[in-house]
This record gives structure tokens, C-alpha cells and sequence, in this order.
């Protein structure tokens, strides 16, 4: 049997408000995918998580970004087993909206 896998999860932006915490540990199985870091995060934290990080079975929600050990990664590598040490980074981007429009 593999080594357990240890993610440290950090919220930023929207989702530090949206989980009530910056940051947190978790202690999960060899193997474990982030699409199933996401999918625990989500049975978790509930329904307004889910919206924020997903548009739609396996699509990003336009301004969710996830960064695995500072790297972005897309939903299609989702299924790709973590390093037993990983950094997750979820970010969630606000538009910017006002100004004039002109230069």
C-alpha cells in the first residue's frame, strides 16, 4: 500500500469567505485525484462551493482557478493521482466591472 497522500488546500479570493478559512490540511488515500479533493471539498463545504468550482460536470466555472504546487491546472487533468506532499490552491476571481471603456 502507498504512502498517504497530505494536501494542504489554501482558499483565496471568494473562497476564503465562501469556506471561512484560508487554509487547511488534509490527510487523504494513495491515489487520491484532485477531482476527488474537490469532489470531498464539496460534500463538505456544500452547494455554493460546488457552483463556484464548477460550470458543469467536469468544466471550470469561468472565474474558479485551481493550482496544483503553483502550477494551474484544467479540469481534463483532474484525474491525475496526487504526490503524497501537494499543495491545492483554489482562487476565485471576481470580474472587474466599471471605467469607461476608453483608453
Amino acid at each position: 500500500m502507498g504512502e498517504s497522500v497530505e494536501v494542504t488546500v489554501s482558499y483565496l479570493g471568494g473562497f476564503r469567505s465562501l469556506t471561512g478559512t484560508s487554509r487547511e490540511s488534509l490527510l487523504l488515500p494513495p491515489g487520491t485525484t484532485v477531482a476527488q479533493v474537490v469532489e470531498h471539498l464539496a460534500a463538505h463545504y456544500g452547494e455554493d462551493f460546488t457552483r463556484k468550482v464548477w460550470e458543469s460536470e467536469r468544466n471550470l466555472a469561468p472565474f474558479c482557478k485551481i493550482f496544483l504546487s503553483n502550477r494551474e491546472i484544467a479540469a481534463a487533468d483532474f484525474d491525475q493521482p496526487l504526490p503524497p506532499k501537494s499543495q491545492l490552491e483554489f482562487f476565485l476571481v471576481h470580474a472587474v466591472m466599471g471605467g469607461s471603456g476608453r483608453l
